[in-house]
C-alpha cells in the first residue's frame, strides 16, 4: 500500500511550531473549565469565517485557541487512560494496514498516533486549531516519526485540503460531535479515500432509549456544552448519516455501540459520563482489494468485554 510521490496535495499551511517543553502547570481556571468541557474532542473550537487559508470560503473555519488546547489536555487525559477506551482503540486501529498512508482529522494533541503511526508509511494530520501543532509535533517526535512521514496541515474536516482517492485510511475520534456539517464531513472522508480505503472512527453519541436518565442529563447539559465547548453536541447520532454516505452496494459499514464501563442506568456516575455512549467502527469504500480479517464488531466486543471484566 502507500501512495506515489506527489499524490497527496495539501493546501497552503503555516510553518510548524517547534515542540514546546514548557512545564508550566495548567491554570486553575483552565482546569475548572476542563471539568465543564466533559465531552468534546479537539475540533470543539468556535467557528471563525476565513480564519484558515486554503479552505473553501463557504465552510466555517477556526482560529487558534491556546486556552482550549490546555483545557482539552487537562480535561480528557483520564478518558484516554481508561482501559476500555484504550482497548477499543487498539481493536479499531489494528484494522489499518501496515505501510498505509493515513489522514487523521482533528489530530489534536496526537493522542491516537501511538496506536497506528509506528507502522504507517505517511501521516497527514488535518487540524483546524493551530494551537495543537506543538503538542501534536511533540507526540510525533516521541514516537520517532520523521518530518518526511508526518505532516501537519491546517484545515477543517468539511473541506479537507487533500486530493481525491489519495489515502488508505482516515482516522477520526470525537470529531463529528462538533463539525459544522456531519454529512459533508463524511462525504469528504469518502472522497479522499482510495478505493478499498478505510474510515476508522469512534464518537460519543446520544444515550440509547433504555438509558433514560443519562439521556435526560445529556439533554439538560447540551445547551451549555454547545456554548462552552465551541459547538460540541452531546445528542448527535451518526449511524444513519454513515449509512447514507457509505451507501454504494460494495461499501462495507461495520458499527458497534458500547457504554463506558461504570456508567449504569442511574447515578452515581464516573467522570465523562455524558460521553459514555459510543458509536465506533470501520467504513470501507468500494473498490480495491477487499480485506476481510476478523470483523471489527467481534474484535471490539471481545476487547470491550475484556476491559469491563478485568
Amino acid at each position: 500500500l502507500g501512495v506515489a510521490a506527489g499524490a497527496i496535495q495539501p493546501g497552503p499551511r503555516p510553518p510548524l511550531r517547534l515542540p514546546s517543553r514548557s512545564t508550566t502547570p495548567v491554570p486553575r481556571r483552565d482546569a475548572l473549565a476542563a471539568a465543564a468541557v466533559v465531552g468534546c474532542g479537539p475540533w470543539c473550537t468556535p467557528p471563525v469565517a476565513g480564519a484558515v487559508s486554503g479552505t473553501r470560503p463557504d465552510v466555517p473555519t477556526r482560529a487558534p485557541d491556546e486556552r482550549f488546547a490546555r483545557v482539552m489536555a487537562a480535561g480528557m487525559a483520564d478518558y484516554e487512560r481508561r482501559d476500555d477506551v484504550r482497548r477499543m482503540k487498539r481493536a479499531l486501529f489494528e484494522r489499518i494496514p501496515a505501510d498505509a498512508t493515513v489522514a487523521e482529522i482533528g489530530v489534536g494533541a496526537g493522542v491516537n498516533l501511538a496506536y497506528y503511526a509506528p507502522t504507517a508509511r505517511k501521516i497527514v494530520a488535518v487540524e483546524p486549531n493551530a494551537a495543537f501543532f506543538g503538542p501534536a509535533s511533540s507526540a510525533a517526535a516521541r514516537l520517532g516519526l520523521q518530518q518526511s512521514s508526518f505532516e501537519l496541515v491546517e484545515g477543517v474536516a468539511e473541506a479537507m485540503p487533500l486530493a481525491d482517492d489519495t489515502v488508505d485510511a482516515v482516522v477520526g475520534t470525537h470529531v463529528l460531535c462538533s463539525v459544522t456539517d456531519v454529512r459533508r464531513t463524511l462525504e469528504e472522508v469518502r472522497r479522499v479515500l482510495k478505493p478499498g480505503g478505510l474510515y476508522v472512527f469512534a464518537e460519543h453519541v446520544a444515550a440509547p432509549r433504555e438509558a433514560a436518565m443519562l439521556g435526560m442529563a445529556q439533554r439538560m447539559a447540551d445547551p451549555l456544552q454547545v456554548c462552552c465547548a465551541g459547538g460540541c453536541h452531546l445528542r448527535r447520532d451518526h449511524a444513519a448519516t454513515l449509512a447514507a454516505v457509505f451507501a454504494d452496494p460494495s461499501d462495507r459499514l461495520e458499527l458497534h455501540r458500547f457504554m463506558l464501563d461504570g456508567v449504569g442506568p442511574a447515578p452515581p456516575w464516573p467522570p465523562h459520563f455524558l460521553l459514555a455512549p459510543h458509536l465506533c467502527g470501520v467504513a470501507t469504500k468500494a473498490g480495491g482489494e477487499r480485506r476481510r480479517p476478523t470483523s471489527v464488531v467481534s474484535s471490539l466486543e471481545a476487547a470491550i468485554t475484556a476491559a469491563n471484566t478485568a
